[in-house]
């Protein structure tokens, strides 16, 4: 006979016994007639530190043998640094600040689980609640237990950041449910988001297509839609980032995630055991965000004495040793800004410095490679613009596509040409006027092949008029909002990254008794500033320091901006960048007649080299062939 209709006869009996036969999480979790998880190569084990979150949770001993399977390695999981056993895992972390309490086998009703994304937190929180399904359905009226009104539901709830994120959590849950033996007779169908569930008194006074009083479901992120229930047991999944690029307003009062917290949590309060203590649960988990909101808030009570809270802290790669190197290199490259919460656990400040090591942006100088005052390539050129009319400096930064052999393969590189910056005062003068500073932009479409310009719209919509009226309508304005300032940093800082930019070096000077040759951009870029906005926006600006500027950065992201836009032959993040294929070939059909003497008149045919070698020469956007 299996455990499971051992399981059933016994609780068939109108009593509790759930004591008797109650097996832990782990064993729960990795036997056959359980979750199943690792019995068979479809269904992935727990990993360690899994596993050790879980125990610790639980308050199960902690192995302190000679098997140190818990592997602790660097941020790209590629250099081992440590190999721990379960015991001496706890140690580091409590020494590293990442636990908040040495672990004495109290279980802990409520955890802030703060691990981060593709880590497999999803794993351990539906095992979490899949576990306590089991022991509701253990007892023969979890009503009765708890002293509720044996007609009252006892839910579990999932509240997350949208549907989708929900739904991977509510799928996970349903999937453990649906997969176990024990849950056979006593589940129904699943919803898209509800699974209801039998109790032994349901079936015997209902029978087994009757009434339900345990469920599972996933709950719309609003605080008016989670109050009243009675909920065993809560998640507040990707908790920090609750309505985070909303604004809430008093009529939104609602939509925010103290408020959330505030309507759900006492639902759990009512569940406790017959010693009196407590066993409804509220588990807030999440990657972490900036340093302030209510998963922050709870972060940082887990540290305060006599409080019910366990805190674990572990980045992607620690909770997950096989994810890929490859995969965690890409994400910090697409934004190294980030990926110290989103993959690292680490919750950042306001405001931070953009550029983390000044290596990133120095690998780019190339030595020899000096500013040009004019170019005769007739290969398209970009310019960025930004205009300051009095207290900021006007800034202009022109560069171009070249191709470049490394390790005997073309790359396609953005080469810096000229960076320049003009301010009034250092001029004597109290302001620039528009026509002045138009005229100094136009004067560099004689000296560079400028295919396309850019200015933000504060000072475009006067200035931009003026170049037309000079014959120039390759110059453009756009609105320079929190997003598109964000977006043309990020693709500038994943170039610098990614060495796919050629800055020419400064004038050789020594400054304290040592060389420097960097030039005024490199020194610009390196004192700029981030402010962590939301998830995925930042700002860059330069510090609240008298004589600090972004001028010169400012235009230089917009050329390396409006240059990736060239390259894609579309606005990056419009809708045409994300066109099928079918339809991009049938748009280039229509206007390839209309188009094609523009085309000739303003973009230039292959062909023209360096004459220095050959290893290097101007990409000519063959798309325009």
């Amino acid at each position: 006979m299996s455990l499971s209709e051992i399981c059933a006869n016994i609780i068939t009996k109108k009593q509790d016994n759930s004591d008797l036969f109650d097996k832990d999480i782990i064993e729960f979790a990795m036997a056959p007639w359980g979750l199943g998880l690792g019995c068979t190569p479809d269904v992935p084990p727990l990993y360690p530190v899994q596993k050790f979150i879980l125990k610790v949770y639980y308050g199960l001993s902690l192995d302190n043998s000679a098997n140190r399977d818990i592997i602790v390695r660097d941020k790209f999981n590629e250099v081992e640094q440590y190999r721990f056993n379960e015991h001496e895992y706890m140690h580091y972390l409590f020494n590293e600040g990442r636990i908040n309490r040495l672990y004495d086998e109290t279980p802990s009703p409520n955890i802030v689980l703060v691990c981060g994304r593709r880590s497999g937190k999803t794993t351990v929180t539906s095992s979490i609640i899949a576990y306590e399904a089991y022991k509701l359905l253990n007892k023969y009226s979890p009503q009765e237990y708890y002293g509720i009104m044996p007609e009252q539901d006892i839910r579990i709830t999932c509240v997350s950041t949208s549907k989708d994120t929900a739904s991977e959590l509510f799928n996970m849950v349903t999937g453990h449910i649906e997969r176990s033996e024990f849950f056979r007779k006593f589940r129904n169908k699943a919803t898209a988001q509800w699974l209801y569930l039998r109790t032994q008194r349901d079936i015997d006074k209902y029978g087994l297509k009757g009434r339900t009083s345990l469920s599972i479901r996933v709950a719309p992120c609003s605080a008016k839609g989670l109050r009243g229930s009675n909920n065993m047991i809560v998640v507040l999944d990707e908790m920090a980032f609750f309505f985070a690029d909303e604004k809430n307003t008093n009529s939104n009062r609602d939509k925010n995630d103290r408020a959330i917290y505030k309507a759900v949590t006492p639902s759990v309060a009512k569940f406790k055991r017959a010693d009196g203590t407590p066993d409804g649960k509220v588990i807030c988990i999440s990657s972490p965000g900036s340093k302030s909101g209510k998963f922050f808030e709870e972060f940082e009570r887990s540290f305060e004495e006599d409080n019910e809270l366990l805190m674990v802290q572990a980045p992607t790669w620690e909770v997950d040793p096989g994810i890929s190197t490859q995969y965690l290199k890409n994400k910090y490259r697409e934004n190294p800004i980030s990926y110290k919460s989103e993959f690292g656990a680490s919750f950042s400040d306001r405001l931070f410095g953009w550029i983390e090591d000044p290596v990133i942006v120095r690998q780019n100088v190339i030595k020899g490679l000096k500013y040009k005052d004019r170019s005769m390539l007739r290969v398209p050129h970009f310019m960025g613009i930004d205009v300051g009319l009095k207290n900021d400096g006007s800034s202009i930064s022109i560069g171009h596509w070249v191709s470049e052999l490394v390790g005997g393969a073309r790359v396609d590189k953005i080469e810096l040409d000229l960076s320049e910056v003009r301010y009034a005062e250092l001029e004597g003068k109290d302001w620039f006027v528009p026509d002045e500073i138009a005229e100094w932009i136009a004067s560099y479409t004689e000296k560079f092949y400028i295919a396309r310009g850019l200015l933000d719209q504060y000072y475009g919509m006067s200035m931009v008029p003026l170049l037309h009226s000079k014959g120039h309508r390759q110059f453009e304005y756009r609105q320079f909002t929190d997003q598109l300032n964000s977006s043309v940093y990020q693709v500038l800082l994943s170039d610098l990254i990614s060495t796919t930019i050629r800055m020419p070096e400064g004038e050789l000077r020594t400054v304290v008794g040592e060389k420097d040759c960097d030039s005024d951009l490199i020194k610009e870029l390196l004192t700029l500033q981030a402010e962590q906005k939301s998830k995925y926006l930042v700002k860059v600006s330069a510090p609240d320091r008298k004589g600090e500027h972004d001028d010169l950065s400012d235009s230089f992201g917009r050329m390396v901006f409006l240059a990736h836009e060239y390259k894609n032959k579309s606005p990056i993040g419009s809708s045409s960048s994300v066109a099928s294929a079918v339809g991009l070939v049938r748009a280039a059909r229509m206007i390839r007649r209309s188009e094609m003497v523009k085309a000739s008149l303003n973009r230039p045919s292959a062909g023209s080299r360096y004459g220095s070698g050959g290893s290097r020469m101007p990409l000519m956007g063959g798309h325009f062939r």
